[in-house]
């Protein structure tokens, strides 16, 4: 099956239908089209061959529309695009504290392909530079390199909702050509960040970057992102909610190299820029952009692509900080019992009792979407009335979405209550779909006590062999224990591991990120 039998084509504007989108794509694809500047990256041999009038805009919802236009179907190859996913993978498998081992995420200033670490860390500053992708680039699970490149292809396919290839000449171009990323490979091997050979890091790391996709592949794949790791089109799960979080915010620092700081301030959307002329966004919960467009400025970002970028957060408010909530909007009303009444057909007593006593029961529907901001407001509310009222009907009837916070805020206020002499009640508070805390920290509790058995499965197969443990051990049982939030035992194991020199740098990066006793 092609994958665009799986997502829904937009509106066809010349059967009538209404194509507003569309019809925006049309319009600032002709518009931008006229501008010129730039030229293809030429410092590899392939991709300076590419024709430089190719550009193509395509845009995914987070629930599998897909709108494009121009060359959006047009193949090129992913080059630095692929660094969010990959960072993504190693997040996902790896967990937030060790990847952080290995790689920052502050923003440099410098050009993508400095030689450069963090002085003080001794690692790369972020994954979105060479640097720091190559060594992101070894964290790719598997015994051997076919096995790592198969993992790799597996997880772009997975994102595109379709097979995706290396392209092998542009390939073999980086291969041959990418000598200042050897310097880069060399250099990390020589402070630890990376421990296999240099040559098959960076073979793995130049067939992730030769990828061959299109705009509208890059759009699924922003899509996913926005749509907290769920790929919008196949409804696959890809990466955890707190790891997308992680891996936008640094695409928002740092996704646009030394023109990060400007982008963040004009556009604001976190972005990914590749120098095959490509780039991607992706506003959470909304949408994911892809436009490719060959030339690139001296910054390595495609002229047009930022052009475009640029005109659609202002004509449609993408801006990250630009505010779309309202809370006071949380309340519809709020009314008293003896004024407004239900439908429901009550007897003489019961019709005059309400006159009489209605007053004390108040009721409060609220409405739209709770988090932090629009359930302090209703929370307040609620105190207000409760001052003159016996009985409080909070109706959730049109809640959509409660977040974990305003969920743990409305567990407070109902323990506050609790102790007062106002009853309250919460209607239809079960249809709302919620981030429940409790099964949060249930699935938290489940996973750290998982953790723990395997550190101890692992280190009693150890034991069983009647053999020292070996300091590479001692550091992967250090960490398998700092996983599971097992403080004393983990530090244990890394000072095991600081006391081999082949260990030390690294076991004592590891110390560090443990809390003081």
């Amino acid at each position: 099956m092609n994958k665009f039998d799986l997502v829904r084509a937009a509106p066809n504007a010349e059967s009538g239908a209404l194509a507003p989108i569309q019809d925006y794509l049309n319009e600032i694809h002709a518009r931008v089209s006229k501008i010129e500047g730039g030229a293809p990256a030429d410092y590899i041999p392939e991709l300076g061959k590419i024709d430089p009038a190719l550009f193509g805009i395509a845009i995914a919802t987070v629930d599998g529309q897909l709108f494009m236009v121009g060359d959006a179907n047009v193949p090129f190859t992913i080059q630095s695009v692929s660094k969010p996913f990959m960072y993504g993978y190693a997040l996902q498998h790896h967990g937030r504290m060790r990847v952080l081992e290995q790689v920052g995420v502050e923003p440099t200033g410098e050009a993508f392909n400095s030689i450069v670490l963090d002085e003080a860390a001794n690692r790369p500053f972020n994954p979105m530079v060479n640097a720091g992708a190559i060594a992101i680039a070894e964290m790719m699970q598997g015994e051997t390199l076919e096995q790592r490149t198969n993992k790799m292809l597996e997880l772009f396919s997975s994102l595109a909702a379709r097979k995706i290839e290396v392209d092998e000449e542009v390939y073999k171009s980086e291969l041959a050509t990418g000598h200042r990323n050897r310097a880069i490979a060399y250099m990390m091997l020589n402070t630890g960040m990376i421990e296999r050979h240099p040559e098959e890091v960076l073979e793995l790391y130049f067939r992730q970057c030769a990828l061959s996709v299109t705009a509208c592949d890059l759009a699924i794949m922003a899509a996913t992102l926005a749509n907290d790791g769920t790929n919008p089109v196949t409804n696959h799960k890809i990466f955890d909610t707190q790891y997308v979080r992680d891996v936008l915010s640094v695409m928002n620092s740092c996704g646009m190299y030394d023109y990060a700081g400007e982008w963040a301030y004009e556009v604001g959307m976190p972005a990914k820029s590749g120098v095959s002329g490509c780039i991607i966004a992706a506003i959470p919960g909304q949408i994911g952009i892809c436009v490719y467009a060959p030339p690139i400025d001296t910054q390595g970002n495609s002229v047009r692509g930022i052009a475009v970028c640029q005109d659609m957060s202002r004509e449609f408010q993408l801006h990250a900080f630009y505010n779309h909530t309202n809370v006071r909007s949380v309340l519809r009303r709020d009314y008293r019992a003896d004024l407004v009444r239900s439908n429901r057909l009550r007897t003489l007593n019961e019709r005059t009792l309400l006159a009489e006593e209605g007053r004390k029961i108040a009721v409060l529907e609220a409405q739209g979407a709770l988090f932090f901001g629009s359930t302090e407001q209703l929370l307040r509310r609620l105190t207000e009335l409760s001052r003159d009222s016996k009985y409080i009907v909070v109706d959730f009837k049109r809640v959509h979405h409660a977040d974990s916070a305003a969920c743990k805020l409305i567990v407070r206020a109902v323990r506050a209550m609790a102790a007062s002499d106002t009853e309250l009640v919460l209607a239809e508070a079960e249809r709302v779909r919620s981030s429940r805390p409790s099964a949060d920290a249930a699935a938290t509790a489940d996973t750290a006590r998982s953790e723990g058995l395997r550190c101890e499965r692992r280190r009693l197969d150890i034991e069983s062999q009647d053999r020292a443990v070996t300091a590479e051990e001692a550091l992967w049982l250090g960490s398998c224990y700092r996983e599971a939030g097992d403080w004393r035992r983990a530090r244990r194991w890394f000072e095991r591991a600081a006391s081999d020199p082949a260990t030390r740098a690294r076991a004592t990066r590891a110390l560090e990120t443990l809390p003081t006793e």
